[in-house]
């Protein structure tokens, strides 16, 4: 039972190193669970077919974590496979909401919005893909003044969160609470034993999904994370890699935690010279000399330069045609630049839309209409 990171810089490269290593699994007769995000499920079977063909990829079990806890939840509770669906979801939580708006502080007037139904099903959803309950939001609000507008938004979130959990209890079941439950399957029942488990295309994992992953590392032969990165060496925030480091740094922390030996394979050999190499190829591109830059105090002020430099310009040898000028918001100028631009005689085509109720003869029609 161990951990293997497999790193590189360049994506292709993995792909390819990755398929390989599930060929040489499946020749050795060994169970492959290939686990990869959800919007990837259909394009990781796509290329594994096109890579390995029918014979390999019939025999790689290709999932996403939240298929992979339907299908073992389902296979344990047969008869609580019904979860609760998101219309349902938001009317429970319209209920709530208009039963404890009494009791809100912070919170109170957002039961008025009209969006505050999807705000705290949001919400709901960040603190349970954090593994977050009552209990932890207990301990925060015991780590902060009774005064302060953070401790009541957490009271606030801490009763809507409470009362949604009771109701749930109650009468539905939350797929959002089934990674949970997952893990707990995954290790009691023993599942997964001696396969070797791909996990890709991730660049980092919520805690539920590292509670699934560790407890795959419990009974799994080995678990293979691939990561995109130069290096492991210790990066700060802003670096390009970062995000995989904190991810590689919380794997070797589960992997520490369940006692399990780590390897570490990189895929991409020439993966820092190919790096230096993409921005060394880069050509140094001289200055443009006729860039120039006015500040102008306000639209009529930058109107008038343009109308300066036309004549200018004009005066010197150039066409009216070859100017064009671009602006993000042509409505701003359009009034300066037609008093401008005529009353200096500059000819112009200006290409702006106008509404049908402001053409002419639209007007005529409207107003008979009004008669």
């Amino acid at each position: 039972m161990s951990l293997e990171i497999l790193y590189g810089a360049k994506s292709d490269h993995s792909n390819q190193f990755l398929f390989e290593r599930i060929k040489e699994c499946i020749d050795k007769k060994e169970d492959v669970l290939y686990i990869v995000p959800e919007q990837y499920s259909f394009n990781a079977d796509k290329t594994l077919i096109e890579t390995l063909g029918e014979q390999y990829s019939h025999l790689t079990e290709t999932v996403n974590f939240k298929r992979l806890a339907t299908v073992v939840n389902k296979k344990y509770q047969p008869n609580q496979t019904d979860y609760i669906d998101e219309e349902t979801k938001h009317l429970l939580l319209y209920k709530i909401i208009r039963q404890e708006s009494a009791k809100l502080s912070t919170m109170k007037q957002r039961k008025l919005s009209p969006d505050s139904v999807l705000i705290f099903k949001n919400i709901l959803s960040e603190c349970k893909g954090y593994l977050i309950n009552h209990e932890t939001l207990e301990q925060i609000k015991n780590a902060l003044s009774n005064h302060s507008a953070l401790y009541k938004k957490i009271c606030d979130l801490d009763l809507i969160f409470s009362t949604y959990q009771k109701e749930m209890e109650e009468k539905f079941r939350d797929f959002e609470d089934s990674f949970q439950l997952l893990a707990s399957y995954i290790e009691t029942k023993k599942l997964y034993r001696n396969y070797h488990i791909f996990i890709d295309h991730f660049t980092n994992f919520s805690p539920a999904e590292y509670l699934v992953i560790s407890a795959l590392m419990a009974n799994a032969k080995c678990v293979s994370v691939v990561l995109l990165a130069d290096d492991f060496s210790k990066k700060e925030p802003g670096d390009l890699f970062y995000p995989t480091y904190k991810t590689y740094e919380n794997l070797m922390k589960i992997a520490s935690q369940r006692n399990q030996s780590v390897k570490e394979i990189c895929f991409d050999k020439d993966s820092d010279a190919s790096l230096i190499n993409l921005f060394d190829s880069i050509p140094e591109e001289k200055p443009n000399l006729n860039l120039s830059l006015t500040n102008a105090k306000n639209n009529k002020d930058e109107v008038r330069f343009l109308v300066d430099t036309i004549i200018k310009k004009v005066a010197e040898g150039a066409s009216y045609s070859d100017f064009t000028v671009l602006s993000g918001d042509l409505s701003l100028y359009t009034n300066e630049i037609e008093q401008a631009f005529n009353l200096a005689k500059i000819p112009y085509f200006m290409d702006k839309k106008n509404p049908l109720t402001e053409n002419a003869l639209s007007k005529i029609f409207l107003n008979l209409f009004q008669m």
